[in-house]
């Protein structure tokens, strides 16, 4: 394709990547002509750009986030991972779409690649812990992008993650009372 092709003569030419934020790798075992022998290089450097450059963007979006902290929205973000982020934020509906809007807002940069242009897509999920997740998708295109949630696509995982969260309570009692009603019975 386009990109390996550009990868490749940037192997050829410099032995050198950049990234779109000025990242720099250089590639020293590459053997001129001999392309059979320098797949495992190609492999290394087709893979490079992408993944340093979604690393790169989440660490900027944390940045964004952080430096657009105030009273009303406090940094929120307890964990961020290679290509995600884990944030804490208050259990309401609005204030969940705010911080929503302020995650689009921070990923939201246009990454350009040789002659290629594109976005990286961004997408979410809401919970109450890291086991009972909701993914958020537009509900009328299946689109599971940040930027394709609509307030009321929320809404329905909000109140999705309302009902598990109220069946995941009523089975706990229900299992504290079979252990209570277990261990009167043994006594």
């Amino acid at each position: 394709g386009v990109f390996h092709a550009y990868i490749e003569r940037e192997l050829y030419d410099k032995r050198l990547l950049t990234t779109p934020w000025g990242r720099e790798r250089q590639f020293f075992g590459l053997r001129g002509g001999d392309s059979s022998g320098n797949q495992k290089i190609f492999r290394e450097a087709y893979s490079y750009i992408p993944q340093s450059t979604v690393g790169d963007n989440t660490g900027f979006a944390v940045y964004y986030l952080a430096a657009k902290a105030h009273d009303r929205f406090p940094e929120n973000i307890v964990q961020e991972g290679h290509d995600s982020i884990v944030q804490e934020v208050v259990d309401d509906l609005d204030t969940i779409w705010i911080h929503l809007q302020r995650t689009i807002d921070a990923f939201r940069r246009t990454v350009k690649i040789g002659d290629i242009e594109f976005e990286i897509p961004v997408e979410g999920e809401i919970a109450f812990d890291f086991y009972s997740t909701i993914t958020l998708k537009n509900h009328e295109t299946g689109s599971k992008k940040l930027v394709d949630i609509r307030y009321q696509d929320l809404k329905i995982a909000y109140d999705k993650l309302k009902e598990k969260q109220a069946l995941e309570i009523e089975d706990d009692l229900n299992a504290a009372k079979a252990e209570e009603q277990l261990d009167t019975e043994l006594r």
